[in-house]
């Protein structure tokens, strides 16, 4: 890549930079450029707040050669500001310059131990590049979000292991101008804990989460049930 060309990663979590999303656009990011100064990052909650920060957004899509989108997945798809910057961007998709020279990738992360939950909204960030005449370079799916919690990834030693070597696999073949194989999301896959550990240690974060607000006797409530 060259030193003069710049990646731009859109965080779409409302957590901006305490986000998972962030943790893994910015391990991405510096596996991709030598240089920090090559990477800028636009939080698309703040750029969509007003209308009048809509240039902005597209400022710092023109000035990028490699857009990364890192985004939690909300139940099985999108979170609604990613939607809106996908409709804000899609009208005016000819104030991008150079469109088909910008290479576009996803990364979605999920609380589901299953990266296989984020396939719906890979396929919509796809047709998202594709509508926007962006090279789809491809999806990264990321389970067990909750592993990473916005930490640092490159120094939270072994548990994320799984994570480092995904993304380096991923930034190793878009360095060559390569797209993201398959097996990279398996290597993401292989969470270190069995997935049945992995919702035991869920369901009891739920309960001290319960605890600490004082609604543990709620959590088997079903108010919309049909059952009587």
């Amino acid at each position: 890549m060259s030193s003069k060309e710049e990646i731009l990663v859109l965080v779409g979590s409302p957590r901006a930079e305490k986000s998972t999303s962030k943790s893994l656009g910015v391990y991405l990011s510096k596996k991709i450029v030598a240089s920090e100064d090559q990477i800028r990052f636009g939080y698309i909650n703040r750029l969509l707040l007003r209308s009048e920060r809509y240039e902005k957004l597209f400022s710092m899509i023109n000035e990028a050669s490699i857009i990364i989108l890192t985004f939690p997945l909300y139940v099985d798809h999108l979170p609604s500001p990613v939607i809106k910057a996908f409709e804000i961007i899609s009208e005016k998709k000819r104030d991008i310059m150079e469109r088909k020279e910008k290479q576009f990738i996803a990364i979605s992360n999920c609380g589901f131990p299953e990266g296989e939950q984020i396939n719906i909204a890979i396929k919509i960030c796809r047709i998202f590049a594709k509508e926007i005449g962006f090279e789809w370079m491809g999806g990264l799916k990321v389970g067990a979000g909750p592993f990473i919690h916005g930490n640092d990834i490159k120094n939270a030693g072994k548990r994320l292991e799984h994570i480092k070597k995904g993304l380096s696999f991923a930034a190793e073949k878009i360095t060559k101008g390569e797209k993201i194989p398959k097996e990279t999301n398996d290597i993401l896959a292989d969470i270190p804990i069995s997935k049945e550990m992995y919702k035991r240690i869920g369901n009891f974060g739920w309960r001290i989460q319960a605890l600490k607000f004082r609604n543990i006797f709620n959590l088997k409530r079903k108010p919309y049930s049909k059952e009587k």
